[in-house]
């Protein structure tokens, strides 16, 4: 159907804000790595073989999943409960959720996958779904979301401030 539009945080409060649910098969953690934290352990856990094996965030597919959270920096002299904030920046992180340790069951997958994240692209959901379709695989996984899931289109500002439009998707209505 047409997708219907959803800020983030509506996302983020249909899931209960709660993106870090264990789940039953042991798929997935409740540790959330910061991005550079990640890296860095990555790194150390890895010997030096030039700049082709260093850790990168795209060799995480299928293996983490990945959020960006808003950090607020306080003004300066603020106090505890003053909100006003003197700068935003944006912060990725990542949780452990292994493709492998998924059902084999389309429906079940997407259920579970969304249990773990409010939201999902079909980039996001490839390496989770691809080994269910054949020939054109990302009409194949969109088919597979499209199917199990409720599209919805979601707007968040960039940096710059303009606007910036996906489509996820997310647990249909129970």
């Amino acid at each position: 159907g047409t997708p219907k539009s959803m800020s983030k945080s509506e996302i983020d409060s249909s899931s209960g804000g709660n993106t870090s649910t264990p789940l039953a098969l042991g798929a997935g953690s409740t540790i959330w790595w910061e991005e550079e934290e990640l890296i860095e352990a990555w790194s150390l856990r890895i010997p030096y073989m030039g700049r082709s094996y260093e850790p990168r965030v795209e060799l995480l597919k299928g293996i983490a999943i990945s959020e960006v959270r808003n950090d607020f920096i306080r003004k300066e002299g603020g106090k505890r409960d003053d909100f006003s904030v003197d700068s935003q920046t944006k912060k990725r992180r990542w949780q452990y959720f292994p493709e492998e340790g998924l059902s084999l069951i389309p429906s079940l997958r997407i259920q579970s996958m969304l249990a773990m994240k409010a939201a999902w692209t079909v980039e996001e959901a490839l390496p989770y779904l691809e080994k269910f379709v054949s020939g054109k695989v990302h009409g194949g996984v969109l088919n597979l979301l499209a199917t199990h899931a409720k599209s919805v289109t979601v707007t968040e500002k960039r940096e710059d401030g303009q606007d910036l439009s996906a489509i996820k998707y997310v647990a249909l209505p129970k």
